[in-house]
């Protein structure tokens, strides 16, 4: 009798064990996807970053090549003689 209430014992440790380990796969996974998140939203912040930049440098070659075309004309306080 002492052995089946021993061996009862052991099975609910044993199913202890089992819901430990379903809640860690569980956590686990779950970490797992919020780092997949994270990972993508660091794309797309780079990607953003990368587009800033480029957005950036559009901007500097259009007023360059505005500069270019539109020399600033001398303002009339330059012309007084």
């Amino acid at each position: 009798n002492d052995q089946h209430l021993f061996e009862n014992s052991i099975n609910s440790e044993g199913t202890d064990v089992d819901i430990f380990k379903d809640e860690f796969n569980e956590e686990f996974l779950q970490i797992n996807v919020e780092a997949a998140n994270i990972e993508v939203e660091n794309e797309l912040a780079i990607e953003q970053f990368f587009n800033i930049r480029i957005l950036k440098q559009n901007r500097k070659d259009m007023i360059e090549e505005d500069s270019v075309v539109n020399p600033q004309r001398p303002t009339s306080s330059t012309n007084k003689d």
